[in-house]
């Protein structure tokens, strides 16, 4: 089914329906009963989410011969194609890249990647201090980043989720982009930025980061930064 922005973006304005779609991203495809087991919810309400998750757009089902006697088996999994979850058009994107081009052309593409990280990460620092005077945070770990940051994020829009890797390392995936226009002209300067602005809130956590090893920019399903622990 062909759908607009306005449907991803409330099909995703649900918690449970974004952990749908992260556990399809990642495990996928996955049947209504491995879908229900893993998330911990009844396969009914499972349904009814993964319904709301296809009209969207956002996913797609098909089906297998049967394994045993009645109906075929079926199988749900994400589709294979870019939908900005951004918000109405509208047309700040146009002040930001001549903003962006104004910058680099008074500098130059490095000065102006230095400057503007620098204001990045200073924001990252004040959103940090914010949410630790907020819920009286006395030390940021792990679980306090998915508890505070997390949600803050993904009131931004940007639909973040965090996967723990085996070596103790952890990918932060973004499944949308919130400077997705800017992005396709200035990319990797804003991809840059916005690594500075998580930059105080994962050291916090005690993470650095390793590498960035996807861009929706680049037609990736979703973006997704590695971050390792300090040394």
């Amino acid at each position: 089914m062909v759908s607009g922005k306005s449907d991803a973006y409330k099909a995703l304005s649900i918690k449970v329906r974004r952990k749908i779609l992260d556990l399809l991203m990642t495990c996928g495809p996955l049947d209504l009963e491995e879908c229900s087991k893993i998330i911990g919810i009844k396969p009914i309400t499972v349904r009814h989410h993964i319904r709301i998750l296809e009209q969207a757009g956002l996913i797609e089902s098909f089906t297998l011969g049967r394994e045993a006697p009645g109906r075929p088996r079926r199988y749900y999994k994400v589709i294979k194609r870019f939908v900005n979850l951004g918000f109405p058009v509208r047309r700040f994107d146009l002040l930001s890249q001549q903003a962006l081009s104004a910058l680099i052309s008074k500098t130059d593409a490095k000065e102006a990647e230095r400057l503007l990280k620098v204001e990045a990460e200073r924001l990252g620092r004040e959103m940090l201090k914010d949410l630790t005077i907020k819920h009286e945070v006395k030390t940021w770990n792990l679980e306090n980043l998915k508890k505070f940051i997390i949600p803050v994020l993904e009131q931004m829009g940007s639909y973040p989720s965090i996967k723990e890797n085996s070596d103790k390392t952890l990918n932060l995936n973004f499944f949308n982009c919130i400077f997705y226009e800017v992005s396709k002209r200035f990319h990797p300067l804003i991809c840059c930025v916005h690594e500075a602005f998580l930059k105080p809130m994962m050291e916090a956590a005690g993470y650095v980061k390793e590498s960035h090893d996807s861009y929706l920019v680049k037609d990736a399903d979703y973006c997704s930064i590695k971050f390792k622990l300090k040394s």
